[in-house]
């Protein structure tokens, strides 16, 4: 046995209690090619670069996210999203939820599997990777699948640069960031402020954040550093039913209105980054992480005052096996653990009344995951990788002044995800792949409780298993490159949100859902002089999503069309630029949705034009670039998220709609001093 084979054995024993287990290929990029190794070969990966991240500063990454296909982002306001990736995630209300995300190995997701990638700054973000469906195994095998955050912690210019946006509805957004760096070490510092007094009554947003990047690199020894602070305060106008959507949009819901209900909120993302390639064929990584969360939120029926604490740790390592058949074997681990603490109390009129539930969650999660993959004949690759999750809740009743004690624990025990994926290479630019992929979602405790309070231990995670098969290539000439992707996809134990109160949904195990999807992408290079260049990109989704034996009570929908799934989505998009001068024209059509299980109603289809332009100049040591766009071009009235199964109460209408910004315009600029 070679010494480092006995080093590898030793960390593996050493870290097992909680293994986690990652893959990765050596190269200049270390990272990325890690990353990518760790989530398959040859899946398709979606890559949104910082450029395209920041052409709409105005609203959130919701512009650049849905140019991918099978992948679309609702947006209520700027603190109420929803992201659903082919079909997964439409029945979550107000958030995020069945897609893993991540910053530079840092946990986004909590430990209800709730996600809140919006409130980032765009100019911390240097891209971000979208791995579509289950199968993301070093890092959680998630139904919707994972996203990535890549931080610019990384080796840049020295600079200072501020850049300043405005734009209609009271849109104001400053950005100041300082780099530095050398050989060895790096840090940058980021400072932000976005407000908007909003389209819509009662709909100011505002959100300051601080952001500190620095690494340490040394031979083979690296070590880096994040932490990012923001602090929203943020209105809610809810959503709207039919008749006021249509005829006064800027209006809130009025009970929102009536006691100006809004959400204020601080968190605190860091984490600390050792890796090292000082022993031979063995890339050792190493995270340590923290969340921390305080909120306050006023609602018509209730104030809700909660905390959390989030804090783990992901190890991994990989062993180059074989040079010769670039057989590799990746191991690691992730466990955190996080704290929630919530209050509830009455309230009459806005005001903070007395308290009637005080309770505390703990919520532990633990992931392993091995891969191994190697060359199996020439041009043919074959990866093979299980991940094991086990999640467990645990609820205190804290609040003593009634007779009802909801305290208990709920442990899902061990959920395996095995992977299989091949890749064979045509040529040095074209490949086809395969892909035979499990994956789960656990629910949340509140969906664990009954309507009494109490926890139902009959309540299951969701499973699926998703097959997919897609081709990948790039004309000789490079003009044309172009993806097809064709995925086949069934989830049992669905879990459906059935609203027993205003404020209360019970978690029930319905039935199952079959996803069947295209997806399309292509860029053609259309000019490629060395002062000018344009490029026109196109991508497209189709979807066949049905319910599969679902009976929700007395209501069968089975065979009906999946709730909030959107049938058919096309992104275009043409980009010019010549010398410093660019020109971006933007083109997306949303097909209609049913936004009930009985498929008795359908949301609108609708199209958005959008155009943007830059100018990037050069005056000695300072690089200058001034900005302008217009987003909605054509004016379009649109819902850019809707509710489904929206409820109804007090003989109210159901309020199933949030309208999109009319047609709106921003300028921005931006000075950088490089020194």
């Amino acid at each position: 046995m070679t010494n480092n084979l006995r080093v590898l054995l030793f960390l593996l024993v050493a870290q097992i209690s909680y293994g986690q287990l990652d893959s990765i290929t050596y190269s200049v990029d270390i990272d990325s090619i890690y990353i990518t190794a760790s989530t398959g070969v040859g899946r398709a990966q979606h890559r949104i670069g910082a450029i395209n991240l920041n052409q709409n500063p105005v609203q959130n990454i919701s512009s650049a996210i849905n140019e991918v296909p099978g992948v679309y982002m609702h947006t209520g306001t700027l603190n109420t999203n929803r992201i659903t990736v082919r079909g997964i995630g439409n029945r979550s209300l107000f958030s995020t939820t069945k897609l893993r995300s991540y910053i530079d190995d840092i946990p986004l997701t909590n430990g209800v599997g709730e996600t809140s990638i919006e409130d980032f700054d765009r100019e911390i973000l240097h891209s971000v990777d979208l791995y579509k469906g289950p199968g993301a195994t070093a890092y959680g095998s998630g139904l919707g699948g994972l996203m990535l955050l890549r931080s610019s912690n990384q080796p840049d210019d020295n600079y200072f640069k501020t850049k300043v946006t405005l734009g209609h509805f009271g849109f104001t957004k400053t950005n100041q960031v300082a780099s530095l760096n050398n050989d060895t070490y790096r840090l940058k510092l980021l400072h932000g402020y976005q407000h908007t007094d909003g389209y819509r009554a009662n709909n100011s947003y505002d959100n300051r954040n601080y952001s500190l990047l620095a690494g340490v690199n040394k031979s083979k020894h690296q070590l880096s550093v994040l932490l990012h602070h923001i602090n929203i305060n943020a209105q809610i106008p809810s959503s709207l039913n039919r008749d006021n959507f249509d005829n006064n949009p800027e209006q809130a819901a009025f009970t929102w209105r009536s006691i100006n209900g809004y959400e204020d909120y601080t968190k605190t993302v860091a984490g600390v980054t050792y890796s090292t390639t000082a022993l031979d064929n063995i890339y050792i990584k190493s995270t340590v992480f923290g969340n921390f969360y305080q909120g306050y939120e006023s609602r018509p029926f209730n104030i809700l005052d909660d905390t959390s604490t989030n804090l783990g740790l992901r190890s991994s390592l990989s062993y180059d096996l074989d040079q010769r058949t670039n057989a590799q074997v990746q191991l690691g681990f992730e466990y955190s653990q996080e704290q929630y603490d919530w209050n509830l109390f009455e309230t009459e009129a806005g005001v903070q009344g007395d308290p009637f539930q005080q309770n505390q969650e703990q919520r532990n999660s633990t992931q392993l995951y091995l891969l191994y993959s190697m060359d199996v004949i020439e041009n043919l690759k074959v990866e093979i990788g299980a991940n094991a999750n086990l999640t467990s809740y645990s609820l205190e009743d804290q609040f003593n002044n009634d007779s009802t004690n909801i305290s208990g624990e709920y442990d899902y025990s061990w959920i395996y995800s095995p992977r299989l994926n091949v890749k064979y290479s045509i040529n040095e630019s074209d490949y086809l792949y395969g892909l035979l992929s499990h994956g789960y979602s656990i629910p949340t405790l509140e969906e664990t409780l009954t309507p009494e309070g109490l926890i139902n231990n009959e309540i299951r995670p969701e499973i699926g298993l998703n097959v997919e098969l897609g081709y990948r290539g790039l004309t000789h000439n490079d003009k044309w490159s172009y993806g097809l992707t064709v995925y086949h996809m069934t989830v049992k134990d669905l879990l459906v949100a059935r609203r027993t109160a205003a404020d209360q949904f019970v978690g029930v195990n319905a039935g199952g859902s079959r996803h069947i999807g295209i997806e399309f992408d292509a860029n053609y290079k259309w000019i490629t002089t060395e002062d000018w260049r344009s490029d026109v990109s196109v991508a497209y989704t189709h979807q066949r999503f049905r319910f599969t034996d679902f009976v929700d009570g007395d209501n069968d929908y089975t065979g009906n069309k999946l709730t909030g799934a959107i049938p058919n989505q096309l992104a275009v998009g043409w980009n010019s630029r010549y010398k410093g001068f660019s020109l971006h024209l933007k083109y997306k059509f949303i097909d209609r949705m049913p936004m009930r299980d009985d498929n008795s109603i359908y949301s609108d289809s609708y199209s958005l034009l959008d155009l943007y332009a830059t100018q990037c100049m050069t005056l000695g040591n300072f690089d200058i670039q001034l900005g302008a766009g217009i987003n909605n071009l054509l004016d379009t009235d649109y819902a850019s998220m809707i509710l489904v199964n929206a409820g109804s109460f007090g003989g109210s209408a159901p309020r199933y709609f949030y309208p999109g910004l009319p047609l709106n315009v921003f300028a921005q600029t931006s000075i950088k001093y490089n020194f």
